[in-house]
């Protein structure tokens, strides 16, 4: 297990404490565990958002000169599957708000 000692603002800090107590209440541990969701979030935001910039480049590259979008390719298509699995694997995750969904392609 990884250790991580840092400083953060006072303010900042004061906010996560009050929302895990009304969120979890005060038990050992509540602090460490939404810490590990707050950053796991973090992690899955990111993938999540290069997925949709690799899809829009990919359908950009597609389309023709006069902005009409072309067929959509396998490439495209597995971009989308890419994300719709990163936003279900999300919404599996206990203790999880629901994740927008993706139309399919």
């Amino acid at each position: 297990m990884g250790v991580l000692s840092l400083r953060i603002d006072d303010e900042l800090e004061q906010r996560f404490r009050t929302v895990i107590f009304e969120r979890r209440g005060m038990r050992r541990g509540n602090l460490r565990a939404s810490l590990e969701e707050a950053i796991l979030d973090w992690v899955e935001n990111r993938q999540i958002l290069a997925a949709n910039i690799a899809l829009l480049k990919q359908l950009r590259k597609e389309s023709d000169d006069r902005g009409q979008p072309a067929p959509v390719s396998e490439t495209a298509r597995g971009l989308v599957g890419k994300l719709q699995d990163l936003l279900r694997a999300r919404r599996e995750r206990p203790d999880r708000p629901p994740a927008a969904s993706v139309p399919a392609a």
